[in-house]
C-alpha cells in the first residue's frame, strides 16, 4: 500500500466533503469526436487528490490535442443525462493561457468547498487553439449560488492571468475572456450569465 492510500484510510488526515472520480477520454484516430471517458483515478482526501492532479502530464497545457479530463462526484456521471446535472449548468472558461495556473485553484476550489457544494464536477478540454475548462452546477436556476461561484472563478482566472488571444483584423489581440455560465442542453449561443 502506498503512503498516499496510508494516509487516505485515516479520517484525520485531510478527509474531503465528497468522494471524487477522476475521468478520461481522447478522440479515436481520424473521428472529430471523443470517446465515451473512462474512470482512472479517485480519492476521498486532499493527498490522494494531488496525488493524481500534480503530475505534469495531467496538467491542461500538456494533454494531447482532442482530451478532456473529467472530475465528479462519486455517483456522478460527466453527462448532462445524469439526474444529478439534468437540471443544472455550466461555468465555462476557454483560454489560450493561464490554465496550467487556473486548474488547480478550481480543484482547490471544489475539493475545499470555497467554491460551494452545489458543484457535481469539472470539465477541461484540450482543442487546438484553446483550453476550456468547465465548472459544472446541480441547478441553473439558483441565480444567487451560480453567480456566487461565478465570482471566485472570475477572481480565480485574475489570479491565474488567464488571457484569450483572438485575431482581430489580421492582428493578434490579447483580452481577458468572458466567463460564461450555460445551461445544460442549451443552445450554444445562449447564456443565463456572462462576467
Amino acid at each position: 500500500m502506498s503512503e498516499c492510500e496510508d494516509l487516505c484510510e485515516h479520517t484525520d488526515h485531510a478527509p474531503l466533503s465528497s468522494t471524487w472520480k477522476l475521468w478520461f477520454n481522447t478522440k479515436a484516430r481520424g473521428s472529430s469526436y471523443c470517446g465515451d471517458p473512462s474512470i482512472i483515478g479517485g480519492w476521498a482526501c486532499a493527498f490522494k487528490m494531488w496525488h493524481w492532479l500534480l503530475p505534469k502530464e495531467l496538467q491542461p497545457g500538456e494533454l494531447p490535442l482532442g482530451t478532456g479530463l473529467y472530475i465528479f462526484k462519486s455517483g456522478i456521471a460527466p453527462s448532462w443525462e445524469d439526474p444529478m446535472n439534468a437540471n443544472g449548468g455550466r461555468w465555462t472558461i476557454s483560454m489560450t493561457s493561464g490554465s496550467d495556473a487556473l486548474w488547480p485553484l478550481i480543484c482547490m476550489g471544489v475539493a475545499g468547498l470555497t467554491l460551494g457544494p452545489s458543484i457535481t464536477g469539472i470539465i477541461v478540454l484540450k482543442r487546438k487553439n484553446y483550453t476550456r475548462i468547465s465548472v459544472w452546477t446541480t441547478s441553473k436556476t439558483d441565480d444567487d449560488t451560480n453567480l456566487e461561484i461565478g465570482t471566485t472563478l472570475k477572481k480565480y482566472m485574475t489570479e491565474a492571468g488567464v488571457v484569450m488571444r483572438v485575431l482581430n483584423q489580421r492582428k493578434p489581440l490579447t483580452k481577458v475572456p468572458p466567463l460564461e455560465y450555460q445551461d445544460h442542453g442549451a443552445d450554444y449561443d445562449k447564456f443565463r450569465h456572462v462576467l
